[in-house]
């Protein structure tokens, strides 16, 4: 019974109040300054070819560029976008976008592929779409595949 917002702010304090464990030092925040040069600048093109030829000696830097590189390029194309879109547009907008790309990433993007590769054939070598060479084909990922968006409103 009550508010409740008002239960999940006590439900909040009370976490943040309570004697736990100490949190783990940050692995990525002391290298804030050289990840965010590494992703300066609009295009995901000369990001991607900055993020090769770099040369990098912490492993989670490492690690983090041999994700970025071995996974989906239509995966990473979108992500690309949605990280310089969405700063334009309001929470609503985000999240029926989010849903949008979510379902045509499954009907037609790499997700299948994907989940072939890591959970039912367990090779690790997925077959990854190339992405075409104008960027229009990313267009499609943002239209709701038929009727429209439930999140979207009339």
């Amino acid at each position: 019974a009550g508010d409740p917002g008002e239960q999940i702010e006590a439900l909040l304090t009370d976490l943040q109040e309570a004697p736990g464990q100490a949190l783990p030092p940050p692995v990525l925040l002391p290298h804030q300054e050289r990840i965010d040069a590494l992703l300066a600048g609009r295009s995901l093109q000369r990001v991607l070819a900055r993020l090769e030829g770099a040369e990098l000696d912490e492993p989670a830097l490492v690690q983090g560029r041999e994700t970025c590189l071995r996974g989906s390029p239509i995966s990473r194309a979108i992500l690309w976008r949605q990280f310089w879109q969405a700063r334009r547009q309001s929470l609503a907008e985000v999240f029926a976008d989010e849903l949008t790309l979510s379902v045509n990433c499954v009907l037609r993007g790499d997700f299948v592929e994907g989940v072939r590769a890591l959970l039912i054939d367990k090779d690790k070598s997925p077959r990854w779409q190339a992405p075409q060479a104008d960027e229009a084909w990313l267009d499609d990922f943002y239209r709701w595949p038929e009727g429209s968006n439930p999140l979207r409103p009339c």
